[in-house]
């Protein structure tokens, strides 16, 4: 599997958003009103990752150290 390096700041970021939506999809958020927006090409960047948009996004990580 590949490594990329990923700033402390994004990384944060990340992390409070998969925070979020777990805490979110917890609660029932997906019953809520406008909730199937967010599927919806018009209204959301439903773009999926993959391996080829990672590769160009983040630089992979050449060598661990520790």
């Amino acid at each position: 599997m590949k490594q990329y390096i990923v700033n402390e700041d994004k990384l944060i970021s990340l992390l409070e958003a998969e925070r979020k939506l777990n805490n979110l999809e917890a609660c029932g958020v997906d019953n809520w009103d406008g909730y199937e927006y967010i599927f919806d090409e018009e209204f959301s960047d439903i773009t999926p990752w993959t391996p080829e948009s990672v590769s160009r996004n983040f630089k992979e990580l050449e060598k661990v150290t520790k």
